[in-house]
């Protein structure tokens, strides 16, 4: 773990620190008309699938909910047409914790290829904060170089900065449930559509990572 740590510390050199206003997932239309229809608008963290190193200890043992951020999200998605867009300020405050949980990539047509680093966000004292402080390495929300969240001047709120650096994404791992209903009345939170590449880009089928990448394998 600390050696995947430390070479995703040495692959976002030059990179730099911005402010992300927005934690983005994208899936099908489906999808968000259950949770709206059938769950009274809560969206459920569920197991990770094996995508990515299957030798992951949250693979297959800590629920989540995988968001993109606005910095590194494009226009057109690999998951669904149905973009999920929800504020950082309604999903962090002070009792957020963040774990560094995996540096990786996929091998793929997609040239160059991005790599991929993995932040898990928990509550303190949650189930999954315990088992994130067992077994992932914790980071500092105010020095850590990956992703930081930060109190606003003059506000209640807290807010979040990210790595940004060409070929990379870095991926939120959020262990908590989210009412859709409650943001989107609120005005935290949007749907909008997205284009995707094809009508089977969205279907996932979990590939492992890749074992020879320069950077990560």
């Amino acid at each position: 773990m600390m050696t995947r740590k430390n070479k995703a510390e040495n692959y976002i050199i030059g990179g730099l620190l911005m402010e992300c206003t927005y934690f983005v997932r994208d899936k099908t239309e489906n999808y968000f008309e259950d949770i709206l229809s059938n769950k009274n608008g809560l969206m459920k963290p569920y197991p990770k699938d094996s995508h990515g190193d299957p030798r992951s200890p949250i693979f297959g043992n800590l629920d989540g909910l995988f968001f993109s951020n606005s910095l590194q999200a494009t226009n057109c998605s690999s998951y669904g047409p149905k973009r999920f867009r929800v504020k950082v300020s309604s999903l962090v405050n002070k009792y957020t914790r963040a774990y560094f949980s995996d540096f990786y990539c996929v091998p793929g047509r997609r040239t160059p290829r991005p790599d991929s680093i993995i932040i898990v966000l928990t509550n303190a004292g949650s189930t999954a904060d315990e088992f994130c402080r067992s077994h992932l390495i914790s980071l500092d929300l105010a020095t850590n170089p990956f992703f930081r969240i930060q109190r606003i001047d003059g506000d209640s709120s807290y807010g979040v900065w990210i790595v940004n650096r060409n070929c990379l994404q870095v991926e939120l791992y959020y262990t908590e449930a989210i009412d859709i209903k409650t943001v989107i009345d609120d005005g935290s939170a949007n749907f909008t559509d997205v284009s995707t590449r094809d009508i089977r880009a969205y279907i996932r089928v979990p590939r492992p990572k890749s074992e020879i990448c320069e950077y990560c394998g």
